[in-house]
């Protein structure tokens, strides 16, 4: 095999990369969306469901940031993992700390968390990183995921 043949085939198999990137990653805002409309309708243990999704991809969005400044940390300082690992905890702390601080507060911390991570990622490391499909992508979940919390923050503001 010769050398452009192996470039177009790694081209092609980058060319279903984003879609398949795409795919799971809307998709994995159906929890987001099915557990607040569940407990928009009062449905027991939804919003239980939902923090706990919440706390948990937070935990994981804020492990792949992690992973991208611990990759490039003689350019950028450990300033970016610290502040992934912060956001860890953040997160992990407002899903276990529910029951003294809250739902209402809970939801309030992880949007917190959300928009701490989108902002490091517009960093220029991450314009370098991800690609421009995947930037996209991230802009669009992180508005989804805070508009829904926010939503929920709205009704419980509004049922108390």
């Amino acid at each position: 095999m010769t050398e452009p043949d192996q470039a177009d085939q790694s081209g092609q198999a980058e060319e279903h990369k984003p879609g398949l990137v795409r795919w799971l990653g809307y998709s994995g805002l159906l929890p987001f969306i099915i557990a607040a409309v569940l407990s928009l309708f009062g449905i027991a243990g939804a919003l239980a469901f939902f923090l706990a999704y919440s706390a948990m991809i937070l935990a994981f969005m804020a492990g792949a940031c992690w992973g991208v400044g611990q990759g490039h940390h003689q350019r950028m300082g450990y300033w970016l993992p610290g502040v992934s690992i912060a956001v860890f905890l953040w997160g992990l702390a407002a899903w276990v700390l529910v029951a003294i601080i809250g739902s209402e507060f809970t939801l309030i911390a992880l949007v917190a968390g959300y928009l701490v991570l989108y902002l490091m990622e517009l960093q220029p490391l991450f314009r370098e990183v991800y690609s421009p499909v995947y930037r996209r992508l991230r802009r669009h979940l992180t508005l989804v995921v805070v508009v829904v919390h926010l939503l929920l923050i709205g009704v419980a503001e509004i049922s108390q």
